[in-house]
């Protein structure tokens, strides 16, 4: 086979449904990611593909690749729950037209949900730090090469394009796809931008150290 260009306003065609294929592993180098195909990076790498991104700090939700390990919790808002409940419990308690028996058992449903809370909470937290694939490195846009490089599996595409709904579906881009045994070149430069990014990134999140 040899190696494939492409032009257009739908170079997404190409890159979308490679990238919801891959099984092995998926490099992402691009200066834009969108907060949608962030997600669907993540997903796969919870389908135990082996994901890398290098991206730069222009992007607006950066916050989203920082937590992307899924470690921030939501502890917060369970103890506002909590207070919450405690505040309710504390409040129909002291009225004296409640029932006695509401009285009687208000206090072992109100700390029964309570702990059902708590335990629910503390599984879904567990499940979402379980050791993904991920590595992201954020590097400062000054630094930045803003090549497009991604890899599915044994598919390589460079091009213009970022990994955005404008770009891969809105903008005319421009797209090399190489095929296999022509992509050392392309795979090479891909890791060197990795290293270099990891002792650049000012963002830097492994999954799989926790």
């Amino acid at each position: 086979m040899s190696v494939k260009t492409y032009s257009g306003k739908d170079v997404g065609k190409y890159i979308e449904p490679a990238l919801e294929k891959a099984k092995k592993r998926i490099i992402v180098i691009s200066p834009w990611i969108s907060k949608k195909y962030l997600d669907l990076l993540i997903q796969k790498a919870r389908e135990g593909v082996k994901v890398i991104i290098v991206t730069s700090s222009k992007n607006k939700n950066l916050k989203d690749f920082e937590n992307a390990c899924g470690t921030e919790g939501n502890g917060g808002s369970l103890l506002i729950l909590f207070f919450m409940l405690f505040v309710a419990f504390l409040y129909y308690y002291q009225l004296p037209w409640i029932p006695g028996i509401i009285k009687v058992v208000f206090p072992f449903l109100f700390f029964g949900l309570s702990l059902w809370l708590l335990i629910w909470k503390t599984i879904r937290e567990a499940e979402r730090r379980i050791s993904l694939p991920l590595e992201i490195y954020v590097v400062d846009d000054t630094h930045f090469v803003h090549s497009k490089i991604y890899v599915f599996d044994d598919i390589v595409i460079t091009g213009s394009a970022n990994l955005t709904q404008h770009g891969l579906w809105k903008n005319t881009e421009s797209i090399v796809i190489f095929p296999k045994g022509q992509q050392r070149s392309v795979l090479n430069d891909a890791r060197k931008i990795i290293n270099k990014a990891k002792k650049e990134a000012i963002v830097s999140v492994n999954c799989l150290e926790g």
